[in-house]
């Protein structure tokens, strides 16, 4: 009897499955969790970056209604002390603030923070109190000549008679 001895390796021995089936469903399972996650983490990255828009909206509404409210502050502190409520110009209100400051600060010992308050404004003559950081103050009376402000009188009483008919300052400031 012959015998014949086969020489092809059977599947099991050589890892091969013979069936094509198997491998696609593999390899079709591989891609649909791949792709699961693909896109679980693209809704995470989503999520997280409409978390950071809500917050950046939130900061700019924040932002948006401190400068209002700084900015009604500002303009009331420009209505109040720096024009006296009297309506006058910030152009001239500038200009007595930057004289009185000038006299202020032309003492050699004037040093520190000083406090300035236009308490009435005529257009021509002004009044300014000025507060000095040791507590305190004193006032200083200001005439406009021509565009600028002069100092023509400071203390804490009241100019005298002369000084008054002098320089021309009404009663009434």
């Amino acid at each position: 009897m012959e015998q014949t001895i086969n020489t092809q390796p059977t599947p099991a021995q050589t890892g091969k499955s013979r069936d094509p089936f198997k491998m696609w469903t593999i390899i079709f399972a591989l891609l649909f969790v791949a792709a699961g996650g693909f896109g679980a983490w693209a809704v995470w990255q989503l999520n997280s970056q409409n978390g950071q828009l809500s917050s950046a909206q939130k900061a700019k509404t924040d932002a948006e209604s401190n400068s209002a409210s700084l900015q009604s502050q500002l303009d009331a502190l420009k209505g109040n002390s720096a024009t006296g409520g009297t309506g006058a110009t910030d152009a001239d209100s500038t200009k007595i603030l930057a004289a009185v400051d000038a006299h202020v600060r032309a003492d050699v010992n004037a040093k520190g923070d000083f406090k300035y308050t236009i308490t009435k404004n005529t257009g021509k003559f002004a009044t300014v109190s000025v507060g000095v950081p040791e507590g305190g103050g004193y006032e200083l009376w200001v005439k406009k000549v021509g565009d600028n402000w002069t100092v023509l009188f400071g203390g804490q009483d009241s100019p005298t008679q002369a000084l008054i008919d002098q320089y021309g300052i009404p009663t009434d400031l």
